[in-house]
C-alpha cells in the first residue's frame, strides 16, 4: 500500500512540476518582495520563467508607470539568458513601482500565465528600520514655515494666523492658494526610524511622505500644497499616520497643531 501511495505521489508531483513549466511568466526577481526597504544605487532584475521564447525586443520597464512622472527606464536593463538585469540603478528617494512587461512566443503546450509584473518599494539612504514612536522625536522650533509668491509668513504651534489676500489677487489658482510648507523633525535616538507624515488643514488633506531618519539628528521637509480659502480658521495639523506615541500610548502622534485661515477680501 505504502508503494502504491508513493508512485501516485511521484505521478502527481511530475504532473504539477510539468504543468507548471508549461506556463509562461515575467516575474520581477529583485526587490524580491513588496514593500521592501533598499538603499540606492541598486541591481533590478525581472526574469522569465516556464516556456515559450521571449520576444527581447519586446521589453519594457517603468518606474512609477501610473503615477504623476512616470518614467520608462527599458534602455538601464542588459538581456542574458532570459534575464533582465539594470545592474547598480540609480533611483529615486521614496516609496516607487517597478513595472515589467514581455511578450513570448508560444506554442499549443504552452500558456501565457503572466505576461507582465510590478513591485512596490521604498528607496532610502538606509534601512533596518526599527519600530518608531512619537517619543522618539521633537518638533525644534515648533513653528511651521508657509511660503507663496514672495511672501513668507511663520506659524508657532497654538497660534492662530489669517492670510489675508484681496479677490483679484494672482495668488489664487483655480480657487486655491498653492504655497510651499516648511517644517522639522529631530530624531532623539540613534536608531533608524521612519514614518509617514500627514499634513491637514481642516478636512483636507495636504500633503503625506515618508520621513526616513537615518539615526540621531534633524530632517526638514518642504511640502508643495493647495490651501482652501474660508470663513474661519480651521485646525493646521502634522502627525504621524502610522505611528503612536509610545507604546503605552495608543493615540497617533501629533507634532503639531495651530489653526489656519486663507481669507479672501473684496475689494
Amino acid at each position: 500500500m505504502k508503494t502504491t501511495f508513493s508512485v501516485l505521489f511521484l505521478v502527481l508531483l511530475t504532473f504539477g512540476l510539468l504543468l507548471f513549466s508549461a506556463c509562461s511568466r515575467i516575474e520581477i526577481e529583485n526587490p524580491a518582495e513588496a514593500g521592501q526597504n533598499i538603499t540606492t544605487p541598486y541591481t533590478l532584475v525581472a526574469r522569465h520563467t516556464g516556456c515559450g521564447a521571449v520576444q527581447q525586443a519586446s521589453f519594457q520597464a517603468w518606474l512609477d508607470k501610473n503615477g504623476d512622472s512616470p518614467q520608462e527606464i527599458t534602455q538601464a536593463f542588459s538581456f542574458n539568458a532570459d534575464v533582465w538585469t539594470a545592474s547598480d540603478f540609480d533611483l529615486p528617494m521614496g516609496t516607487h513601482t517597478l513595472t515589467v512587461r514581455a511578450d513570448v512566443t508560444t506554442g499549443s503546450w504552452c500558456s501565457k500565465s503572466r505576461s507582465s509584473d510590478e513591485r512596490t518599494f521604498f528607496v532610502a539612504p538606509c534601512t533596518d528600520f526599527e519600530t518608531a514612536w512619537g517619543e522618539d522625536f521633537s518638533m525644534a522650533p515648533d513653528t511651521l514655515t508657509i511660503e507663496w509668491g514672495e511672501t513668507v509668513e511663520k506659524i508657532a504651534a497654538g497660534a492662530t494666523k489669517v492670510i489675508n489676500l484681496p479677490e483679484d489677487s494672482p495668488y489664487i489658482v483655480d480657487g486655491k492658494l498653492p504655497a510651499t510648507v516648511t517644517f522639522g523633525i529631530t530624531n532623539l535616538t540613534p536608531k533608524n526610524l521612519k514614518f509617514n507624515a500627514v499634513l491637514s488643514h481642516g478636512a483636507d488633506e495636504l500633503y503625506h511622505n515618508f520621513l526616513v531618519f537615518c539615526g540621531e539628528g534633524p530632517v526638514t521637509e518642504t511640502a508643495h500644497v493647495q490651501l482652501t480659502p474660508g470663513n474661519e480658521p480651521l485646525n493646521l495639523h502634522l502627525e504621524a499616520g502610522d505611528i503612536f506615541n509610545s507604546p503605552a500610548d495608543d493615540t497617533r502622534a501629533l507634532f503639531f497643531a495651530a489653526k489656519l485661515q486663507v481669507r479672501i477680501y473684496p475689494l
